[in-house]
């Protein structure tokens, strides 16, 4: 292996020392180096050490380059890729291993095969990965990775075990991609979107060590948005499909109801697929006793139901059941409500004025107006003050109010303590 100096001038590239030395491990000690003198630093690293590269330093592969290693097992250990790093068109015989690898350009494995296990252990892109049409013939993961500008898997075969573990996916790819055997389980998804065409009713498989569970979908192209996958159980706290058009790849005709968003789709019933979805995701976290994610869950369920009905039904469903108390799992809505009615009733009653007994006054104030509505809201009797003509048909209609909000509060209450 070439002798690193501290003092000489190394193969110019954007960091000037790595692990506390002043000279790349393969970097020669020309003033500038070339890749020919690069090659033969390699070539003599792999004569003494063989496939295995610790701590080192790789510049930009050039376009003829290929890193063909045989047979052999490649392991690479705490190195960096500084520019592009291709290692694509290329048949690995024998197991490959990144470990703790950084790639500060583009990384491609396009149309690899690989015959071994290939694994990224705690590796982070900061360029885009193509891992498009790469054929792997065993099981092989990625391990809390970080694909900073995602990943692109599009025509990959998942035929064997394909895990993603703890990793940041980023804005990923699997159009074409046949994922029937890729796990992904407890990955973050962050706020970024997975593209994937589903052509063979396939399943995404989300698991932890407590449960495992399934999102299924029968379409031909499926659009996925997830939002922090990792979380409590493995699953996400806030699961949205999105249905696109069979030949487009846009995000259009967008219509967000109920926080749940959806893209038009001819042909089909995207909230009857919602709907489905939401219930199993409410059923699972049931299951496994998480009774305020199933909540949650419950209320989508009932939001992606409810889009299902005619047009004058879905907005009485939505003022009375959604914004109200949102069926039964908003205890603030209830209390934001009764707050906002009790508000709105009491301008009245300053506007108009109540009769005072005591005094046999008409009284305009808004700190007696407010006593008096919340009086009447909650039913308790006028006290000192009564409505006066058809004053008194707008206190009966705040009385109505407040004993159905009082109600719904109950209702919304003990469902929640119970469980």
């Amino acid at each position: 292996m070439i002798e690193q100096n501290n003092t000489c001038k190394v193969y110019k590239c954007d960091i000037d020392c790595y692990n506390g030395s002043d000279c790349c491990a393969l970097h020669t000690k020309e003033e500038v180096a070339d890749w020919f003198s690069f090659i033969r630093a390699l070539d003599q690293h792999i004569e003494n050490n063989g496939h295995k590269f610790n701590n080192m330093f790789f510049p930009a592969f050039p376009a003829n380059f290929k890193f063909n290693p045989g047979k052999e097992k490649t392991t690479f250990y705490n190195c960096v890729f500084h520019g592009v790093a291709d290692f694509s068109k290329v048949t690995y015989e024998n197991q490959v291993v990144f470990s703790f690898c950084i790639f500060n350009g583009m990384s491609s494995f396009i149309k690899a095969v690989f015959l071994k296990e290939i694994s990224f252990h705690y590796c982070v892109f900061n360029g885009p990965l193509f891992f498009d049409k790469v054929t792997l013939n065993t099981s092989s993961y990625f391990r809390e990775s970080s694909f900073i500008h995602g990943i692109d898997l599009r025509n990959t075969s998942f035929t064997t075990s394909f895990e993603f573990y703890k990793c940041k996916m980023g804005k990923s790819i699997f159009l074409d991609s046949d994922l029937s055997s890729a796990k992904f389980r407890l990955c973050d998804w962050g706020k970024n979107y997975v593209l994937a065409e589903e052509q063979y009713q396939q399943t995404f498989r989300f698991k932890n060590d407590r449960m495992f569970a399934t999102s299924e979908s029968y379409i031909n192209k499926i659009l996925f948005i997830f939002s922090k996958l990792i979380g409590r159980g493995g699953w996400a706290s806030d699961f949205l499909i999105k249905l696109i058009y069979r030949k487009e790849y846009a995000r259009q005709n967008v219509e967000e109801q109920g926080g749940i968003y959806y893209i038009e789709h001819t042909g089909w019933n995207d909230f009857e697929m919602a709907e489905l979805t939401y219930r199993k995701l409410r059923i699972k976290y049931n299951s496994q006793g998480e009774a305020d994610i199933a909540g949650e869950f419950f209320y989508k369920e009932k939001a992606a139901q409810r889009m299902q009905k005619k047009w004058y039904k879905r907005i009485l469903h939505y003022w009375i059941n959604e914004r109200l108390f949102g069926y039964g799992e908003k205890i603030g809505r209830v209390i934001f409500n009764s707050v906002l009615l009790i508000l709105i009733y009491s301008c009245s009653y300053y506007k108009v004025g109540i009769y005072n007994d005591a005094s046999g006054e008409i009284v305009k104030e808004i700190g007696q107006s407010i006593y008096f509505s919340i009086v009447t809201f909650t039913t308790l009797g006028y006290g000192d003050f009564n409505p006066t003509g058809w004053i008194k048909f707008v206190a009966a209609s705040e009385a109505l109010f407040g004993a159905i909000l009082i109600a719904l509060f109950v209702v919304t209450l003990t469902r929640k303590l119970l469980r």
